[in-house]
């Protein structure tokens, strides 16, 4: 089974640490391995979601059926260790950081909406809760530290 990473690049200022959010969904393009042709956009995909994939045992986080296909396709959010991280640092601004991976059968992820996916602490330590990454930036003002912080240039590639 192939799987998918996400890698995930922005340039922090004020900000000590971008931190997925447990079990938010994953916004994702998909399309089917057997006919490219065949996209989905937009379907959400979330470590916190199971369904039964058909004669397996196995569970999946997503399953969806393309046309002309015999069997569902399944994607599942994965850890690999020693890799992928819950946590973008200040250390990693500019750089690429794997952010989440991908366990896919029968189909290929092709694109990430970003969205509320990251919550967001300022150098001084202030919790800004889930940030909306939708519009590829984000600022605010910690009142408490008097300090600008922002979320720019947002880059991700899929591997």
């Amino acid at each position: 089974m192939p799987i998918y990473v996400l890698l995930v690049k922005v340039e922090l200022e004020g900000v000590s640490s971008l931190v997925t959010v447990e079990n938010s969904p994953w916004i994702l393009d998909i399309r089917s391995s057997k006919d490219p042709e065949q996209i989905r956009e937009g379907v959400y995909i979330s470590r916190g979601d199971d369904v039964e994939v058909e004669g397996s045992k196995g569970k999946a986080n997503f399953a969806v059926k393309f046309k002309g296909s015999n069997s569902k396709s399944t994607c599942s959010v994965i850890d690999i260790k020693n890799y992928t991280q819950k946590e973008i640092s200040a250390k990693d601004s500019g750089k690429f950081v794997p952010i989440a991976a991908f366990e896919c059968r029968g189909l290929e992820i092709i694109s990430w909406h970003p969205s509320t996916d990251f919550i967001a602490t300022s150098e001084g330590g202030f919790c800004f809760g889930e940030i909306d990454l939708s519009e590829g930036d984000w600022c605010e003002y910690d009142e408490e530290n008097d300090i600008s912080v922002t979320v720019t240039d947002l880059e991700f590639k899929i591997e």
